[in-house]
């Protein structure tokens, strides 16, 4: 049928032909003479054409495709059609080609464009031409076509489908080659492919109604070269449409793949429904810095391997079509949508032969409830630099293989930071960093049988909190579990900590910074990890942490909160405890039966059942504190035979020190009064009830320690100075129980990482103080000071005009990667105002550069 002429307003008309000047419209009037002078009438083209018959189409001849009687030209099977070099071919239906199109240097265009030809159609200028005026030249299948040199304009009816465009290349095509032309003003897309082999490079899509590349096949990328867009009003990029057709070797996208070199592709379905790109088993996508690829209801399936090379400078991004904030308003729709996140399903890997490597990559909107916005599933998987945010789920997501990520950042997303690690993957994984997480910032391992050795310090976390969800962890024979300080071990409910005979644990805190086994419901240490709101652990809410006869280990400056009937236990001389502290147990706070060297300045408090209680070995018990539990403070229940000095046992339920006679205690507070040094007197602690228990400056357990055994221990289970002018009235000695009053305390926040910044405050009387820094190789014994903790080797003064008292003071850490693993220590020195005559280290901060 043969479309209805068309007047516009010039409001209407398109830039290129706004309201004619008199002298243009005098041109355009005398111009269809001219040409009929030139190349005689219009040929009038329908039904099927090829060389030999209506054709070949020749230079300097107009052409009018018309869609009266079968509705417009086809290039028969089997059959050629030539488009010489001038042709000009005018049509208001479409050109099929199922055999050969050939066109060089032609012009495609309206049947009421006047500018192109004359006023082929005798109408003076009543009419204009617009957008959508024709259809398509369609190869179909079987077809082929070339067209070089060209121009299309004024084609690409918005009334077909979603892949009408002036050119488009239909499933089946033999091949389909645009080259060097121009497609000017569609009423769709600039170009629409259902085939494969599509050529077109060096051509440009301008001012059309849709976008500039539709329906492109991942795997053809690489045949759309070095194209331009501009001013096409759904998008100057290419979409991608299909992406299952398998490959084989590497499939690199290059920014010359994306027209104007911008390195922007968009994937996403057809029609609505979804869409998945796929990399198959034995390939590889390959994708170079500034890349930046766009989803709409998409998945990514890696079954090869996905290999992302930005730089920090040029990343590459994976992110919602939605996205505006990086690669532009890809749509042009400006606000009219803002992305979501899980706009698309992220990530996914799917066997043990997919391989991600993930080099300063942004993965943003990414992901679902069930799946992260990465998932990495029985894969290899490396992640360095990179940025996951506003996942739909969780950020990082493992089910098995082998993951690393290392200088990655995990925020904004709607779980939790990571999800069913292993513990090899967290001891690989370094300088990461997590925040605002609705789900958590933690790290969250399926924990299990650990089979191979796991070293994890401050380097390796993210808040802090590592989340253990599945089966108690079971530290095999020949295995060692390392935890550093800082580390905030969180099981799921009733979930234990187990070592099997010749396995080892570590657990290496520091006084500032404790390893804390703790509920998942306790938001007092790591913050909301279960994401239930406001919430604070129960006894038996933690199974044990048990290291029974044949296991090894040392556990220092170590905090169990809420563990069970028994929150640790300890059976192996090949294990030793110093400041270990266990609090609100179900039932017995910590039970030895054997143990290597003293148990030195622990702590129980506020548990269902004995405090600390011995049942063998020889070992002795030093400065130990335990108070307000239900059953006995420090018992004796077998055949220990080790001593009792400097402690203090306090309101306990059972009894302050039952089992021990009064030949085996000594200097301590809770029984056997008057005998070897003890007292049985109210400790006066500074808030029990809180579990705040180092000495108030009245308390009987002030400066009444054992001085021999202070100058052994040098430092107290805070790390603070073990002996010290605890009242401020020039007298130097140490306190019994686990904690000395120590009046100033050095509170440090901020992480180690080169580059960044420690803020450094000092809590006490009113005064003026200075901070120390060392690096961990020596203490010096400095009265009326006490022990200056922080090492000797470069120890200096920070700030050499000192800072009042509460005041804080920045610690830059230098960003030399150099200087990565460097240990290095921290520690206020103080003058109280009232009695310039005294003083008192802090305690003492003790890190690594990171």
């Amino acid at each position: 049928m043969l479309r209805p002429r068309r007047t516009r307003p010039a409001a209407d008309r398109p830039p290129l032909h706004g309201r004619p000047t008199m002298l243009a419209s005098a041109l355009l009037t005398a111009l269809p003479a001219l040409v009929a002078a030139q190349s005689g009438a219009v040929v009038t083209l329908n039904g099927d054409v090829w060389d030999g018959n209506g054709g070949p189409l020749a230079t300097g001849t107009v052409y009018h495709i018309t869609s009266a009687g079968s509705c417009c030209v086809r290039v028969p099977a089997g059959r050629t059609l030539t488009v010489q070099t001038g042709a000009i071919v005018k049509i208001d239906s479409s050109i099929l080609v199922d055999g050969t199109l050939i066109a060089r240097n032609a012009d495609f265009t309206s049947w009421l464009d006047d500018t192109i030809g004359g006023d082929s159609n005798g109408d003076g200028n009543a009419t204009l031409p617009g957008r959508g005026d024709w259809d398509r030249i369609e190869v179909r299948s079987g077809g082929s076509a070339l067209v070089e040199d060209s121009r299309l304009t004024w084609g690409g009816s918005a009334s077909g489908s979603p892949n009408g465009a002036p050119f488009v290349a239909r499933a089946g095509a033999s091949s389909a080659v645009l080259r060097r032309c121009r497609i000017r003003y569609s009423g769709s897309h600039g170009a629409s492919l259902e085939e494969q082999a599509v050529t077109i490079d060096h051509c440009a899509f301008e001012d059309g109604d849709g976008i500039a590349i539709f329906g492109a096949d991942l795997r053809e990328l690489p045949l759309l070269t070095d194209n331009t867009a501009a001013r096409n009003r759904r998008g100057d990029h290419v979409r991608v449409t299909r992406g299952t057709t398998p490959w084989v070797g590497t499939l690199r996208l290059d920014a010359r793949h994306s027209p104007n070199g911008s390195g922007l592709f968009v994937c996403g379905p057809a029609l609505f429904s979804g869409f998945l790109l796929r990399v198959p088993l034995g390939a590889t996508l390959q994708l170079p810095a500034g890349t930046v690829m766009k989803f709409e209801r998409s998945q990514v399936t890696v079954d090869g391997e996905l290999r992302c090379d930005g730089t920090a400078a040029t990343p590459v991004a994976l992110t919602s079509l939605f996205d505006d904030a990086i690669g532009g308003d890809t749509q042009r729709n400006g606000s009219a949508r803002t992305p979501s996140p899980g706009d698309w399903s992220g990530i996914g890997t799917s066997g043990a032969g997919s391989r991600l490597t993930l080099t300063h990559t942004r993965i943003h909107y990414g992901g679902s409830s069930s799946q992260g916005a990465v998932f990495s599933s029985s894969a290899t998987s490396t992640l360095i630099g990179c940025e996951i945010a506003h996942a739909g789920g969780s950020g990082l997501h493992q089910q098995g293989g082998s993951l690393t990520f290392a200088d990655c950042t995990i925020r904004d997303c709607r779980g939790a930071a990571t999800r069913d690690l292993t513990w090899d993957t967290v001891a690989a994984s370094t300088r990461n960093h997590a925040f605002r997480n609705v789900g958590g910032d933690h790290l969250q391992i399926l924990s299990g049988l650990l089979l191979r050795d796991a070293i994890i310090g401050p380097e390796h976390l993210t808040n802090g909190v590592l989340r253990l969800d599945g089966n108690s962890t079971v530290v095999t024979a020949g295995v060692r579990l390392a935890l550093g300080s800082g580390t905030i071990l969180k099981p799921a409910f009733g979930r234990a900590l187990l070592v099997q005979p010749g396995g080892r644990l570590d657990l290496l805190g520091t006084g500032h910074d404790p390893v804390v086994v703790t509920s998942l419901k306790d938001d007092q240490f790591g913050g909301d990890t279960n994401a239930d709101g406001p919430s604070a652990g129960a006894p038996g809410d933690v199974g044990a942490v048990d290291l029974p006869a044949g296991a090894a280990g040392t556990l220092e400056h170590v905090v169990l909160r809420f563990g069970g009937s028994q929150a640790l236990g300890i059976s192996s001389a090949a294990v030793t405890a110093a400041a270990v502290r266990v609090q609100e147990a179900l039932g017995t706070g910590m039970q030895v039966a054997a143990l290597g060297g003293q148990l030195a300045q622990c702590v129980a408090w506020a548990c269902g059942g004995d405090g600390i209680r011995v049942t063998g070995g020889s070992f002795p018990i030093l400065f130990a504190t335990s108070v307000g539990n239900a059953g006995g403070g420090i018992v004796r229940a077998g055949p220990h035979t080790g001593t009792v000095h400097a402690a203090v046992a306090w309101s306990n339920g059972g009894g302050q020190l039952p089992g021990f006679p009064a030949s085996d205690v000594f200097g301590s507070i809770g029984a056997h009064a008057g005998i070897n040094g003890n007292i049985v007197a109210d400790p006066l602690l500074e808030a029990p009830a809180q579990g705040v228990l180092w000495p108030t400056a009245s308390s009987p357990a002030l400066d009444t320690g054992d001085v021999g055994l202070a100058l052994l221990l040098r430092s107290d289970a805070d790390d603070a100075s073990r002996i010290t002018d605890g009242a401020s009235t020039g007298t130097l000695l140490p306190d019994r129980g686990a904690y000395e009053r120590t009046p100033f305390r050095l509170f440090v926040t901020g992480r180690p990482f080169g580059g960044d910044v420690l803020d450094a405050t000092c809590v006490g009387p009113t005064g003026l103080w200075a901070l120390l820094l060392g690096f961990q190789d020596g203490v010096i014994f400095v009265p009326p000071f006490g022990f200056e903790l922080a090492g000797i080797l470069g120890l200096t003064a920070l700030n050499p005009i000192p800072l009042g008292v509460n005041g804080s003071y920045p610690v830059a850490l230098p960003p030399d990667p150099a200087l990565r693993g460097v240990p290095f220590a921290l520690q206020a020195i103080a003058l109280p105002t009232l009695a310039p005559g005294t003083g008192a280290f802090s305690n003492v901060y003790r890190a690594t550069i990171l």
